[in-house]
């Protein structure tokens, strides 16, 4: 996928600056993935708002994007009729996982393009846009899903520390320490599911 420097450059500073609304993040998303996203905080059991936030989500001291969308399966299936192999390089698309997780349940979870435009239609996406402010050295991105319960949901931004939780029979699990911001999403009673980063992928932990 080819995109214009000038254009993109436009479109992050933007975003930057203290005019970012939800139509100028509608537009970024447009351009970085070529169309096959609609960005939205809607989807079937599900409805959190607001629709995109910012922070430091992997720690570098830069700033990063998240924002809800949607995959528009018929045109990620228009693409890979043209090109099976067809892919966006910077996209890691997976589902969320515990912080229990392996290496092997890892690469498990991820989910390729041909996968996600047949089964993921209308599915809540969490994308995250690295450096999103860095255009000529684009971080990375994620298409994330399975990230948080059904329900109407608030979509925040915290460091603050999270609380180990009870896993039955199987006594106490752990909190994370937390490096960086977190993406949490949470009901009326502020519980929910924090979505961060471990240090090499974004895992989920409940909120109680």
């Amino acid at each position: 996928m080819v995109l214009r420097l000038a254009t993109v450059s436009f479109l992050f500073a933007e975003l930057l600056s203290a005019q970012t609304t939800a139509q100028s993040v509608r537009a970024a998303v447009e351009q970085e993935f070529g169309g096959i996203f609609t960005v939205t905080g809607a989807s079937e059991q599900l409805k959190i708002s607001p629709v995109f936030v910012t922070g430091d989500f992997n720690g570098d001291g830069t700033t990063d994007l998240a924002v809800l969308a949607t995959p528009r399966t018929e045109q990620i299936k228009a693409h890979l009729a043209k090109d099976p192999h067809w892919s966006i390089p910077t996209l890691t698309i997976t589902k969320v996982l515990s912080p229990a997780v392996t290496a092997r349940q890892a690469k498990e979870a991820q989910i390729s393009m041909a996968d996600f435009g047949q089964n993921f239609k209308d599915a809540a996406v969490l994308l995250i846009l690295h450096d999103f402010g860095k255009p000529a050295a684009a971080g990375s991105r994620f298409a994330l899903v399975d990230f948080c319960n059904s329900g109407d949901l608030s979509m925040t931004v915290s460091r603050k520390p999270l609380k180990s939780t009870s896993a039955g029979d199987s006594g106490v699990i752990a909190a994370p320490r937390l490096k960086s911001d977190t993406v949490r999403f949470l009901d009326k009673k502020n519980e929910g599911t924090a979505v961060y980063w471990d240090g090499a992928r974004y895992l989920w932990y409940p909120v109680e």
